[in-house]
């Protein structure tokens, strides 16, 4: 009986220690939130002017949302615009959550996200109204390419787009 016993505790713990580590989300190797968590910056040109782009991902909450800060810096000296939004992300094992987005333009928006391994997709909007899509992709080179669309009656144009690398 005790052979036995020992056998069973051993056999366990073989399994155990050699099975692979699973993720703490299902649905990826690493959690695409936690690779993007930090500060980035980009610089391009964004709805027409020359932009610098920042933006800063971070876990908010008691860890149970992700929360995107976003800035667009205009660098028209004849304007002193800045566009500033918000993000909150629910956190999820699954490749699916929802969310909302509020700038400083007066938008609300909900967010019905997809979670790629690379990619973090977000529709904004309700189907009726004002109805976008953003997509946070990670590139092989460790930026993070970002493009917004918005739906227009002939389908979705593009209107934003900016490659972020990690600040130091």
């Amino acid at each position: 009986m005790k052979f036995s016993f020992l056998y069973w505790v051993l056999t366990v713990a073989f399994a155990a220690a050699t099975l692979p580590a699973f993720p703490a989300h299902a649905n990826d190797q690493q959690n695409i939130f936690d690779l993007v968590e930090g500060a980035w910056t980009a610089s391009g040109n964004s709805f027409g002017p020359d932009v610098k782009s920042e933006m800063i991902w971070s876990k908010t909450l008691d860890g149970q949302f992700y929360k995107i800060d976003y800035r667009i810096i205009i660098m028209d000296p004849a304007t002193d615009k800045t566009f500033t939004g918000i993000g909150h992300y629910l956190d999820t094992d699954s490749n699916a959550t929802v969310g909302y987005w509020a700038d400083n333009s007066g938008d609300l928006h909900p967010l019905s996200v997809t979670i790629e391994q690379a990619a973090i997709i977000s529709i904004w909007g309700v189907a009726g109204g004002k109805l976008g899509r953003t997509e946070y992709r990670l590139m092989d080179d460790g930026q993070i390419q970002v493009t917004d669309w918005l739906l227009t009656k002939e389908g979705w144009r593009e209107f934003n787009r900016a490659s972020f690398v990690r600040k130091p």
